[in-house]
């Protein structure tokens, strides 16, 4: 493996630990609806910014928090917190689930407009008619008026333009999300007043003063862009037909509407990018597991495993069923219970091994073993939740076809089946 993929494993890894200390299990966010969840299990369901497809263009992503419940229900009863993202990625936990339910969550993305969808917000409520007949009534209502009723008029506007830039935000946010931003939006809206009454008059304060390159045509966010890409030597050559104090004058001029555009631009800007806004999603995932099924693994358990039988010196493939002494516990107890009971730390420890072999893996030679065919039974030890060492006999027929059937020594480490969906999920990373 590269260094890069090394890398981007240990980037990986370092979002799960907190997390899965708590869990059980992992989902893939994507894997969400395709997946039978586990009974009676904590999960911790692990996904990227990228995976809300739509809404990750439209919205800066901070955090991601969830709510469930079963589907019967038709509403979320338990939320969990928001999880910060790290980097572009998350990881919330959920369950543990009741026995045969569907569960249906909700997703919960909190975050901020994106700096392009501000700007087309912008750019739309600029341009829209309500924005202009609107700020016109401001004016000449308020002119001339005391201090609180122009306030008061000031706030009638602020709900209209409200309104009016909600209806503005990309159509694939939400209804419910879009109010929610409104009440937010508004106080913030209210407080930046001045720059949001003054700006579409400082795009034509902008073509008046000559400033170079803006037209009467384009939007804020273009004005916005050109005027940040202007540098003294553009405006030099401007007003070549007037004497130098004059000229120099218009220049002042030019430079100062761009200013002042620039910087009532970026309030209303601001506004809109730091206002807090939360868009949820709706999944269903399969129905849980049945107790049935968490109950058998309390007696039993599949491996895979690579085992080696030194007298032919082959390395073989197998699938491995594991039959335990009496119920156990998924996470083998520690060495601390060895001293409370031996007799029942290895009955959580150890089990009946039965196998077959699936494949001859060994590289140095072609294999000794008539017909593929190898059986194999012995004792397994659980080091851990999912890694087992095995050790018995393997029972097969060799080569020649007169050979007798042979009964030798092996030994080889395996890993639970249910651990290979979480190894193929975080290699997958890193291809």
């Amino acid at each position: 493996m590269s260094h890069n993929a090394w890398m981007r494993l240990g980037a990986l890894l370092s979002t799960f630990p907190a997390v899965l200390a708590a869990a059980d299990s992992v989902v893939e966010y994507s894997k969400l609806t395709e997946t039978r969840l586990p009974y009676n299990q904590r999960i911790a369901i692990h996904g990227q910014v990228t995976d809300f497809k739509d809404i990750s263009s439209l919205i800066s992503v901070k955090s991601v928090g969830v709510s469930y419940s079963a589907c019967k229900t038709g509403s979320f009863n338990t939320d969990v917190p928001a999880s910060d993202v790290a980097g572009d990625k998350w990881t919330v936990l959920a369950g543990p689930f009741e026995e045969g339910e569907k569960v249906c969550f909700q997703f919960k993305i909190n975050g901020n407009l994106t700096k392009a969808a501000a700007e087309a917000a912008s750019d739309k409520l600029l341009q829209s008619q309500v924005y202009i007949q609107q700020v016109s009534t401001f004016f000449d209502r308020a002119e001339g008026r005391e201090a609180d009723v122009v306030d008061a008029l000031a706030r009638s506007l602020v709900d209209r333009l409200t309104s009016e830039i909600v209806a503005a935000l990309p159509s694939k946010i939400k209804a419910e999300t879009q109010k929610s931003f409104a009440s937010t939006f508004a106080n913030a809206f209210y407080r930046n007043m001045p720059a949001v009454v003054n700006l579409r008059g400082r795009v034509t304060d902008l073509v008046n003063a000559g400033v170079p390159g803006t037209t009467a045509t384009m939007s804020a966010s273009q004005a916005r862009q050109r005027i940040s890409s202007l540098q003294d030597s553009d405006y030099a050559g401007l007003f070549s037909n007037l004497v130098d104090a004059a000229r120099q004058n218009r220049i002042g001029d030019a430079k100062e509407a761009a200013k002042l555009f620039a910087t009532d631009y970026d309030k209303v800007l601001k506004v809109l990018v730091t206002v807090a806004i939360q868009e949820s999603i709706d999944v269903s995932a399969q129905q849980i597991d049945s107790a049935e099924v968490k109950y058998l693994e309390k007696y039993a358990s599949v491996d895979v495993g690579a085992l080696w039988i030194p007298r032919i010196d082959e390395l073989r493939g197998f699938a491995l069923l594991n039959v335990y002494w009496g119920p156990v516990e998924l996470t083998p107890p520690s060495t601390k219970q060895l001293k409370e009971s031996r007799l029942a730390w290895l009955q959580q420890r150890t089990s009946l091994v039965l196998g077959y072999s699936l494949k001859n893996i060994s590289s140095s030679h072609d294999t000794k073993i008539r017909g593929n065919n190898v059986w194999v039974y012995g004792l397994g030890f659980r080091i851990n939740r999912y890694v087992r060492v095995t050790a018995g006999s393997a029972v097969y027929r060799g080569l020649p076809k007169d050979s007798g059937l042979r009964n030798d020594f092996f030994v080889g480490p395996s890993i639970d089946l249910t651990a290979i969906e979480y190894f193929k999920t975080i290699f997958a990373k890193i291809r």
